[in-house]
């Protein structure tokens, strides 16, 4: 009797154990479940003015399938469910890009580099609605950058709002125009779309509202901001932009197309370039490091200025881009325009004039 008397407390105290073991895991590995499954992060602790904060961040997660293959030079395709729990613990790949001197160099690239990272505040949110959301993209001329280089934790934390930053293609990989279906341009600009239409159909999962999101970045990011708010079908996205420095009006942005550049790249990598088709299955077949090696190799012969010319930029593509935006502007005030429209209906914020 005696000994199965301390059987069953043995029991007991195993059982007590195991269930503050649980408890202890499930407060230190914070967990959500959305739409597309179970996503899993972790608890860091941030420090501001000699007072500490902690906030969830969740790192890594991808919001389109690779844009490899067959989908390289297309727009991105929604990732889908998770088949499993999702551990977004790290960081994903960044998107290829060059070295540019006394810029911060991205070691781990790679072409599947879709990501998105959520920092959110562990405090309640000002509104019973949930947490506002900020939603960054990062600048770099287009051709360099990456979300992990801004660490959202400080501002989630301290502003008492969700963080979101994001991974788009870059360079040629994200802004082929060859005035043809099989590259019509602007991915990274749909990529960057993609991103926020993730944000709009998960975020409550995370404590946010997507009714109160709104869409900031600095340099091409900025850029990027006023672009997605000439874009009409973005409506009901987000409700309010900040376009830190980067304006629509820069001189020398939205080229018809860049089949010059198209055929500089082939040719540095010994295709033929007599057609079209013949470019674009180069450029299709070359790996990302051979294409990213001819922007180095550009930058070497020439400097800053030789790599300019090989860097991508958003073109007039047709689709997310109809006309040069910075014309646009200069019309708003005597014609009519369904971008300059949706324009007026967000809130906007701007750093610099026009």
């Amino acid at each position: 009797m005696i000994n199965m008397a301390y059987s069953s407390i043995g029991i007991t105290l195993t059982t007590l154990l195991l269930i503050l073991i649980n408890q202890t895991l499930s407060a230190g590995v914070p967990s959500v479940t959305t739409k597309l499954g179970t996503i899993t992060g972790e608890t860091k602790s941030v420090t501001f003015q000699g007072n500490v904060h902690q906030v969830n961040r969740y790192l890594g997660i991808p919001y389109a399938k690779p844009p490899t293959g067959d989908l390289r030079f297309q727009r991105p395709e929604p990732f889908g469910p998770f088949s499993e729990t999702y551990n977004a613990a790290e960081f994903g790949a960044s998107c290829p890009q060059p070295s540019y001197p006394h810029m911060p160099v991205e070691k781990n690239t790679a072409e599947d580099c879709l990501f998105l990272n959520i920092y959110v505040p562990r405090q309640e949110p000002d509104e019973p609605s949930g947490h506002a959301v900020m939603f960054f993209i990062h600048g770099g001329g287009f051709s360099i950058g990456s979300g992990l280089l801004y660490d959202g934790a400080v501002l989630s934390s301290i502003g008492n709002v969700i963080i979101v930053t994001i991974n788009y293609r870059l360079g040629l990989l994200g802004f082929l125009d060859i005035d043809d279906e099989k590259a019509s341009g602007n991915f990274g600009l749909f990529d960057q779309r993609l991103a926020l239409q993730w944000v709009h159909e998960n975020i409550d999962a995370f404590g946010g509202n997507k009714d109160m999101v709104t869409i900031f970045g600095e340099s091409a990011g900025s850029m990027s901001v006023s672009m997605q708010m000439m874009y009409p079908p973005n409506k009901g996205l987000f409700r309010g932009g900040i376009a830190q420095s980067g304006a629509l009006s820069i001189p020398g942005v939205y080229p018809e197309n860049n089949i010059g550049m198209a055929k500089y790249f082939a040719e540095n990598m010994s295709c033929s370039v007599e057609t079209m088709d013949e470019v674009f299955n180069c450029l299709k077949e070359a790996s990302a490091e051979t294409l990213i090696q001819v922007v180095m190799d550009a930058m070497a012969s020439g400097g800053m200025a030789s790599a300019a010319s090989v860097g991508a930029i958003p073109t007039i593509d047709g689709k997310f881009i109809r006309t040069n935006l910075g014309d646009l502007l200069k019309k708003a005030g005597t014609d009519t325009f369904e971008e300059i429209d949706f324009f007026r209906s967000i809130k906007l914020i701007k750093r610099r004039k026009w």
